[in-house]
């Protein structure tokens, strides 16, 4: 009896129970989160000649 009690318990409160996998979640493994790294940004010249546009474009 109280083995059916405890079975309605279980399914009626919705445990969460990280160390059962179902399928083919089981084969995955939990990879880190890379952080992008931010690139130093440089300050814009005040001068921006055309030549220097024009190299640029290709």
């Amino acid at each position: 009896m109280n083995d059916i009690i405890k079975f309605f318990k279980e399914i009626f409160m919705l445990k969460p129970e990280d160390s059962i996998k179902v399928g083919l979640t089981q084969f995955k493994t939990v990879t880190p989160i890379e952080k992008a790294v931010k690139k130093q940004v440089q300050p814009a010249k005040a001068e921006v000649k055309l030549s220097d546009l024009m190299r640029r474009s290709y």
